[in-house]
């Protein structure tokens, strides 16, 4: 009877580890989707009202890498998947360098 017990602990806490892992996994493509499709490039000579489609979609697309900062990335702090992930938004960072999340969006602005 307890070995039963511990097998449906067992498959709730897998489900569980499966569902968190699912919506890091997706919270991440959302924002580099998003990114990509909304923003594409960042333009900097762009001269647009702050009420314009353009400023519209900068802020949703900050808010989805906001997410993905907070939520998932934070446990990747000092390591290369930082490296990786800024490189898919855009960035241009050297072959070694070491990459930490502190005030990351706020300090790349052209990543929006």
């Amino acid at each position: 009877d307890c070995a039963l017990r511990r097998r449906g602990f067992v498959k709730v806490w897998g489900l569980l580890v499966q569902s968190a892992l699912a919506l890091a996994v997706s919270t991440l493509l959302v924002a580099l989707l998003w990114k990509w499709v909304l923003v594409r490039r960042f333009v900097r000579r762009r001269r647009d009202s702050r009420w314009s489609g353009y400023a519209f979609r900068c802020e949703l697309v900050a808010g989805a890498l906001r997410a993905a900062d907070d939520g998932v990335l934070r446990f990747f702090d000092g390591s290369p998947v930082l490296c990786w992930w800024y490189r898919l938004l855009g960035a241009r960072i050297g072959a070694r360098a070491l990459v930490g999340r502190a005030g990351a969006l706020s300090d790349a602005p052209d990543l929006c």
